[in-house]
């Protein structure tokens, strides 16, 4: 959540919605070793690691 109160603080407009994976058998298979994963409304993702820039980057 630092990078994205970061490009929030810049002043760049984000709809977060947090998942707790660990309540889902389905999630922790598809995310477990990828957390955070960042998606976008196209349903294209992002997953950790990943720098402020390429966080930037892919959301805009």
């Amino acid at each position: 959540m630092l990078l994205i109160r970061q490009l929030q603080k810049s002043g760049i407009s984000l709809n977060v919605k947090e998942i707790e994976i660990a309540d889902s058998d389905e999630l922790m298979k598809r995310y477990g070793v990828r957390v955070p994963v960042i998606a976008r409304p196209d349903d294209d993702e992002i997953s950790w690691p990943f720098s402020l820039d390429e966080l930037e980057l892919f959301l805009k």
